[in-house]
């Protein structure tokens, strides 16, 4: 009786899916996909390539390029022998190289004697402090609260930009919300999180952070800052402290 009963489910079950396969709609098959303007793909990738060129290589011969994009894409064996053009890249690469770091060199030299003057001349202003770091701040609004440790929840607004160009990199007064969190994981400049361990709930002060105590005057600068030995300006605002 089971058995019977087992195969009867079994075969109720197989004609009702094929009656929901009779009557559900087949799926729409998709879309075919535009076909694609060879023409105009050939002359996007080429322009976009020869932008590429000019700003990486600048006074290369065009016609050369032509003919050796031609052979390449046409798979003929390069006119110039293999060991040739490895050699030649190598080369470029190690100029380019040589450029960079001495663009690099050229901007930090510049950038430092631009830091020195701010912090010089911003030293002698009425209300200005210079801890021993170097970073000086000024008092704007006293505070009277509780100071923060490297490990406690802070609530704050700030204001940062490049001293040397006055360029604003970021701005939360304006947002509905002030910047939450521990404060070695929300004061991500090393001088920002030496400063604001003295500041007092309800303070705000302006505060100008040497390069060593900013971004740095080496390559690690470039990675998510504006370069080498710029000075930073911040106007911060303690809210709160837990």
């Amino acid at each position: 009786m089971k058995s019977y009963l087992l195969s009867a489910v079994l075969a109720s079950s197989v004609m009702a899916v094929g009656a929901i396969a009779q009557t559900s709609p087949a799926p729409a098959a998709p879309a075919a996909a535009a076909p694609v303007d060879k023409a105009a793909l050939a002359y996007a990738m080429g322009y976009n390539f020869g932008r590429n060129l000019a700003d990486t290589a600048p006074g290369l011969d065009a016609m050369a390029i032509t003919r050796a994009v031609q052979d390449g894409y046409a798979k003929k064996q390069p006119t110039i022998a293999p060991e040739k053009l490895q050699s030649t890249m190598q080369a470029f690469q190690k100029q380019r190289e040589a450029e960079a770091k001495a663009q690099f060199e050229r901007t930090a030299r510049e950038n430092k004697q631009k830091s020195d003057q701010i912090l010089a001349s911003n030293k002698t202003k009425p209300g200005v402090v210079t801890l021993p770091s170097g970073i000086q701040y000024k008092v704007v609004e006293a505070g009277a609260g509780a100071k923060p440790t490297p490990n406690s929840t802070v609530d704050f607004n700030f204001i940062g930009a490049l001293a040397i160009s006055g360029t604003e990199f970021a701005n939360t007064f304006a947002n509905v919300k002030p910047v939450t969190g521990k404060l070695s994981e929300t004061a991500n400049l090393p001088g920002m999180l030496e400063v604001m361990q003295l500041m007092p709930v309800g303070a705000r002060w302006e505060v100008l952070l040497p390069p060593e105590k900013a971004f740095g005057a080496g390559p690690e600068s470039l990675r998510g800052g504006p370069g080498p030995n710029h000075p930073i300006y911040l106007d911060i605002k303690l809210i709160s402290v837990k």
